[in-house]
C-alpha cells in the first residue's frame, strides 16, 4: 500500500468518526481506487452493524463517587504507613547516634543540649502557629 492510500484510508477514518468532512480529493480518489472504497465500504458495514449494539449505558455516579473514595482512602493510607516507616527508621538513626555519643562519654553535653532545647522550642511554637496558619488561609 502506497503512502497515499494510508493518508487517503487516514482521513477516511476521520471522515467516519466525523473529525472531518468528506472532501473532494477522497470522493475522486475512491472513485479511481477499488481498494480505498473497499476499505470505506467496510467501514459504512460496521457502521451499519454496530447501530444495532449501541446502547446508552446508564452511569451510576454514585458508584464512580464510591470508588474515588475508596481509593484516596487507599492512597491515604499507603502515604500514612510510608510517613510512620520514614520516621521509624530516621528515630532509630538518630537515638542510635545518641547512643553512641553517650557511650563514648559525652552524655553531660547531650543532657545540656537537652535542656536548652526545651526551653528553646515552647518559644518557637507561636511563630509555627502563625506560620501554619498562613499556609491554611492560601
Amino acid at each position: 500500500m502506497s503512502l497515499e492510500h494510508k493518508k487517503i484510508q487516514k482521513d477516511l477514518l476521520d471522515v467516519y468518526y466525523g473529525e472531518k468532512s468528506m472532501t473532494e480529493e477522497i470522493r475522486r480518489h475512491l472513485n479511481t481506487c477499488s481498494e480505498c472504497t473497499e476499505y470505506w465500504n467496510e467501514l459504512e458495514l460496521i457502521k451499519k452493524n454496530m447501530t444495532l449494539f449501541d446502547t446508552d449505558i446508564e452511569i451510576d455516579e454514585r458508584i464512580i463517587g464510591r470508588a474515588f473514595r475508596k481509593s484516596s482512602i487507599i492512597m491515604e493510607r499507603r502515604k500514612n504507613i510510608k510517613d510512620l516507616l520514614v520516621f521509624a527508621v530516621i528515630s532509630s538513626l538518630i537515638l542510635s547516634v545518641l547512643g553512641l555519643i553517650i557511650y563514648m562519654g559525652y552524655g553531660k553535653r547531650i543532657i545540656m543540649a537537652q535542656i536548652i532545647i526545651m526551653v528553646c522550642v515552647p518559644l518557637l511554637v507561636p511563630f509555627m502557629i502563625r506560620q501554619r496558619l498562613m499556609e491554611e488561609e492560601q
